[in-house]
């Protein structure tokens, strides 16, 4: 691994705890419950453990775009939706 991977891993680590990336991950916390499901029901539609979810959300594990469009399927929301900019319910900032 060179300079230039280095730093790029380091750029995609900083999208991880960005605004916009937390905004993502309670998006999708919240599309899950709305759905009604938990999180171990979800990580079986992925073959994994409930642990694959758990870290997804708690941003531990960066989310893969095709993971994000099976994710926004599972629980009926759009991918517009996901990444809408209006505060979540409950949301004061």
């Amino acid at each position: 691994m060179g300079y230039a991977d280095i730093g790029y891993i380091i750029s995609l680590m900083k999208t991880i705890y960005s605004k916009e990336y937390t905004l993502l991950l309670r998006r999708l916390i919240e599309a899950r419950l709305k759905a009604g499901l938990k999180q171990n029901e979800v990580a079986k539609v992925f073959d994994k453990h409930q642990s694959f979810i758990s870290k997804i959300e708690a941003g531990e594990r960066r989310i893969d775009p095709i993971e994000l469009k099976l994710l926004a399927k599972i629980y009926k929301v759009s991918i517009t939706w996901i990444f809408k900019e209006t505060p979540i319910k409950g949301n004061t900032k």
